[in-house]
């Protein structure tokens, strides 16, 4: 179910039960399967507006407004380095975008250790992605939105992977 509030400015998806469409989709893809070690780990964020309203939208997809876990081989937590995870910087207007009903925007992002920040990404074998984006209090982000809505909660990306040198080969049945 869609709600509206009388503002006019807020997408909230309410999960009663439904399958209602999502108001976004937001997938995470590292731009290629296989990586070697020390080379740079790097993803693309898509963000897609499915509603049948323009909705605003953080052009800055790493960082700011994603919370991105990494899951090494043996299920742990790959660990962050650097400073925190969030820029606390003024934003500009080509920080953000107003995505008419099927209209996309997308960002690459290096996220193993780069320059000091980063994930730590060491170990041989398969990794995975869990991410999700979150625009933050639709309040503070409505007066620069306009028209446009301005989506609440969070959206999940599908776990993504990819892998360090090698997959590993699953076992074969005999």
């Amino acid at each position: 179910m869609l709600l509206l509030c009388s503002s006019g400015v807020t997408l909230v998806q309410e999960i009663s039960g439904q399958n209602s469409p999502p108001i976004l989709t937001f997938q995470v893809s590292p731009i290629k399967h296989i990586f070697s070690r020390q080379e740079e780990i790097t993803v693309r964020f898509n963000l897609r507006n499915d509603s049948p309203y323009a909705v605003f939208v953080s052009r800055k997809m790493y960082g700011e407004f994603v919370d991105i876990t990494i899951l090494g081989p043996t299920g742990e937590e790959a660990r962050w380095s650097g400073n925190g995870r969030i820029d606390n910087k003024a934003y500009s207007p080509q920080d953000f975008a107003v995505l008419k009903t099927g209209e996309s925007v997308s960002a690459k992002a290096v996220v193993s250790l780069k320059d000091g920040v980063g994930f730590i990404i060491e170990k041989r074998g398969r990794y995975r992605i869990k991410a999700e984006y979150s625009l933050g209090p639709p309040a503070y982000f409505a007066p620069f939105a306009r028209d446009a809505k301005v989506p609440e909660g969070g959206f999940r990306a599908k776990v993504a992977t990819f892998c360090v040198e090698t997959c590993g080969t699953p076992p074969q049945s005999k």
